[in-house]
């Protein structure tokens, strides 16, 4: 005998003790079986307006919400407090003495107090005298005077920092191809051909080259003096480098970098490279590259038309936060722009 169309008491005690475990397409059947004409969907919005859940149901809400927290878990904190510091590392390069900006050196330190290490990233001195560019513009600058500045800017900048790091440039390598074109291999051993580390030993030489004093500079270290990795140094999990791998394009010189490194199998996270003169940003690969600038003034002798010179150079440094742990925050790290130029115009 068919049912009334109106829900009855019998019914929503079915409802109520079976939907939970059987839904409302299950129900439907049972509902058949015992003479109630109810559709799964009406089954579906009584239990509804009830506030019943069926099993799936409640599988499906338990599933969304632990998948919800699995994906909270694994975000990422970006809100790292400045409170999270432990270090900082200020890496300048490419000064090229005497073509160096001395004001903006000193105001890179300056506006930095809170810095403890200083990576001087290569290109400490031009070698300028010994270069075997044509000096189309300018005369030569003695090397014992880039020397003898180089060194007195380093005695102004020892007590600012904890440690002060020196890595080799290309135009530090002007010194030692100088020394193999001109000394026999065999009286090699009696020439310093390291330039950087005996400026981290303060030494002061007279006109002939004799040590007749020395300035102490105990936080000044040359990474590598054997010369073999002295172009490169990780600190926490940030590598800073001084390669001559270049290119036209911002960043270029970075992503190449990035996958060399990678492919020596060194750890690290971030890159700072030193040559180009210019400065970029780019996250690649999961790691993130500093392209840092230098910190020099327009060089007349790069208009020879042979080095093909004529990107705008980029004024400027890089500053990397770290935690206690050596990890590079990223959101407190960066490229400062100081001045940027193009090539002016040469007078004819």
């Amino acid at each position: 005998m068919e049912k009334s169309s109106g829900w009855t008491s019998e019914e929503q005690k079915l409802l109520e003790l079976m939907y939970d475990r059987h839904g409302p397409q299950k129900l439907e059947e049972l509902f058949k079986d015992l003479g109630y004409t109810r559709s799964a969907d009406a089954i579906r919005r009584k239990a509804g307006r009830a506030g019943l859940k069926d099993s799936t149901e409640v599988q499906a809400e338990t599933s969304i919400e632990q998948t919800w927290k699995e994906i909270e878990g694994e975000k990422i904190d970006w809100r790292s407090p400045k409170d999270a510091i432990a270090r900082q590392i200020l890496v300048m390069s490419c000064w090229h003495i005497p073509f160096h900006i001395r004001d903006l050196i000193e105001l890179a330190v300056l506006e930095n107090p809170q810095a403890s290490i200083l990576v001087l990233a290569g290109d400490l001195l031009d070698c300028f005298a010994i270069s075997k560019w044509p000096k189309v513009h300018l005369s030569g600058v003695a090397l014992k005077k880039e020397y003898e500045e180089a060194l007195d800017i380093l005695e102004w900048l020892a007590p600012k920092f904890e440690k002060i790091i020196l890595l080799k440039g290309n135009h530090e390598d002007r010194w030692s191809s100088y020394i193999a074109d001109r000394v026999h291999k065999e009286a090699r051993f009696l020439v310093n051909t390291e330039v950087l580390q005996r400026l981290a030993d303060g030494e002061v030489m007279d006109e002939t080259g004799r040590v007749v004093d020395k300035v102490e500079l105990p936080n000044v270290e040359y990474i590598d003096a054997s010369g073999i990795d002295a172009w490169w140094v990780r600190l926490g999990d940030a590598i800073v480098c001084h390669s001559t791998k270049s290119s036209s394009v911002p960043g270029k010189g970075l992503a190449t970098l990035i996958d060399d490194f990678t492919g020596y199998a060194v750890n690290f996270n971030v890159l700072v490279w030193s040559h180009s003169h210019m400065q970029a940003t780019i996250p690649y690969r999961g790691k993130v590259g500093f392209e840092t600038g230098c910190m020099c003034a327009d060089m007349l002798y790069a208009r020879d038309a042979k080095m093909k010179y004529n990107r705008p150079a980029h004024v400027g440094y890089t500053l990397l936060s770290q935690d206690k742990q050596g990890r590079t925050i990223l959101q407190h790290s960066k490229n400062v722009l100081l001045h940027t130029y193009t090539r002016r115009p040469i007078d004819r």
